[in-house]
């Protein structure tokens, strides 16, 4: 009882502090942009830079890495996508074709193979997780974000999701690269957001002359905030943002694929049963949820939508653990 009723306690001070200080938050002055190199254009790398940050300043936009991962790395990595396309007892977890985000009913989505219960039982897989989250540290602390890096998360990152993500947008310019397994066409994803989720990142496994559009785009001061645009990735580029921050990929001609992968504070997800990671673990618990809602609204306190989803996702908890206690008593 006494752990319930801190529980509740901690819950509804969360959430008056997340919902009474979105407008100062978002009122406080930005951080001054860091210098770029000369004649360099905004959200571009200078010549022979591997590493750089997209958009305006770092603290708003995107951290990427150029040719991290080499062709060959790239490879051992599709061999894995081919090893779960051939798994006929969890067929459920290839090329699923899923629309979400904000859409409209031309929207297409993308199709997904879901890595995670394959990728780290071969040594060529862990290492390639292992080398992408030194990669996603690295890229934060120099990005100046403080989130991983700072303190605030005391539990290490795990895996959330691995995801190898295909577009093939309807008028594709040339012959399509040959590959197995099926699914349909996919052109876009829409607005959303990886809640729950630290940090996001990408790689690209496919060369940028195989598509056209597809600008990923972040949001992140609000549905009127104008949208920072991100362009310019290529094979073997990782590409980094915040999971709380709005994203979208726009349409695209052609054929693009790329892995995705969030890293989280709860456990690692490597259930094969289902594709996308359970909530329970922020939804139906403060030990998660807390801690990292009061870490995302510290390290981030213009973030519009980081204090909006924490105060919506404390507030469901404070009412299903507020329940009389007559309703709680055992039976």
């Amino acid at each position: 009882k006494g752990d319930f009723m801190i529980c509740q306690i901690r819950a509804a001070a969360c959430l008056v502090l997340l919902l009474g200080t979105t407008d100062a938050r978002r009122k406080r002055k930005q951080p001054k942009p860091k210098p770029k190199a000369e004649g360099v254009e905004e959200g571009a790398c200078a010549a022979g830079e591997q590493k750089c940050y997209a958009s305006r300043p770092a603290v708003d936009g995107v951290a990427r890495q150029k040719q991290a991962f080499s062709a060959g790395e790239i490879a051992e990595l599709l061999a894995i996508e081919k090893q779960v396309w051939e798994d006929r007892e969890q067929a459920h977890l290839s090329n699923h074709s899923r629309v979400f985000g904000e859409t409209t009913a031309e929207s297409k989505g993308h199709v997904v193979t879901y890595l995670h219960a394959h990728i780290g039982s071969a040594p060529q897989g862990q290492a390639f997780l292992d080398k992408l989250l030194r990669l996603t540290m690295e890229l934060e602390q120099e990005a100046g974000w403080g989130v991983a890096s700072s303190g605030l998360f005391a539990l290490p990152l795990h895996r959330r999701s691995v995801e190898s993500i295909r577009y093939t947008g309807a008028a594709a310019r040339a012959t399509p690269p040959a590959r197995e397994g099926g699914g349909g066409g996919a052109v876009e994803i829409g607005w959303h957001s990886d809640f729950m989720s630290v940090m996001t990142v990408s790689v690209m496994l496919s060369p940028a002359h195989e598509w056209s559009g597809g600008v990923f785009e972040t949001r992140r001061l609000g549905p009127d905030d104008g949208a920072q645009s991100h362009d310019g990735a290529d094979f073997g580029d990782v590409t980094l943002w915040r999971s709380w921050e709005r994203h979208r990929v726009q349409p695209l001609s052609g054929h693009r694929h790329v892995l995705v992968v969030q890293w989280w504070l709860a456990p690692a997800h490597v259930d094969p049963s289902s594709g996308p990671a359970p909530a329970f673990h922020f939804t139906e618990s403060s030990d998660l949820l807390l801690p990292y809602c009061g870490g995302i609204t510290t390290v981030d306190p213009s973030s519009y939508y980081a204090a909006q989803i924490c105060g919506k996702f404390i507030h469901e908890l404070a009412m299903r653990t507020a329940r009389p206690a007559v309703d709680r008593a055992p039976r």
